[in-house]
């Protein structure tokens, strides 16, 4: 598969690469190009912080790729910028991405979306860096504190154990393993097998960052004794 020169590293060092980018294809008028640079700039921001500019540059994707005739982009590009800790038309966009990317047959997207329709939305929070951090160092009460605060909008038809199954069936690791962090923090009693199946994916999937905040939230949610 050939790369694509937004196609980079989830880190600082490809800030500037993107804010190139975006610079160089809304010059030009490139509404596909801008929208995906915008996309990745949205999911790079998520991780790196500051939330409320990932939002912004994740609606200006939605915006831009609307009219783009690039559906996976599209469907993608509604996802991201359905960003943890924002407010916004979150379900709606959600909605739009699973049917979009069912339609065109893309599993990953599906996984992906389903993932997130099964997840809080957002809270009064950081970025997802920010909040695992302080997970990992806070204590019991402070961590139920933070919990609380976080704003369900599951739906009875869509279950974590449902992108569960796409995972495993495309073999996504890292999926798998997203998936099993997440049911080893929201199922009682807390299960350690959850974080330890995953932790072992993301170091074969060569995510090693994965692997590390899954492990803190193994040692939050379900320490050895």
């Amino acid at each position: 598969m050939t790369k694509e020169l937004w196609d980079l590293p989830v880190d600082e060092t490809s800030k500037p690469i993107l804010e190139a980018l975006i610079a160089k294809y809304e010059a030009a008028g490139q509404n596909r190009e801008l929208g995906i640079c915008c996309s990745r700039m949205a999911n790079l921001l998520k991780h790196i912080g500051p939330m409320d500019e990932a939002a912004t540059f994740g609606h200006r994707a939605v915006a831009y790729l609307r009219s783009a005739e690039d559906r996976k982009e599209y469907a993608r590009a509604l996802r991201i910028a359905c960003l943890p800790f924002t407010i916004g038309p979150h379900r709606e966009y959600l909605e739009e991405s699973l049917k979009i990317s069912r339609e065109i047959g893309d599993k990953e997207e599906e996984g992906w979306t389903l993932f997130r329709l099964t997840k809080p939305l957002h809270t009064a929070g950081k970025s997802m860096a920010d909040i695992v951090e302080t997970l990992a160092n806070g204590s019991v009460k402070e961590n139920q504190m933070m919990l609380a605060k976080m704003e369900k909008t599951k739906d009875g038809a869509y279950t974590l154990e449902g992108a569960l199954a796409i995972f495993e069936e495309i073999g996504n690791k890292v999926g798998i393993a997203t998936c099993l962090v997440s049911l080893g923090v929201e199922r009682m009693p807390h299960d350690r097998a959850y974080f330890e199946r995953a932790i072992s994916l993301y170091f074969e999937a060569g995510d090693l960052d994965g692997a590390d905040k899954a492990q803190k939230m193994a040692d939050v949610f379900a320490p050895i004794t």
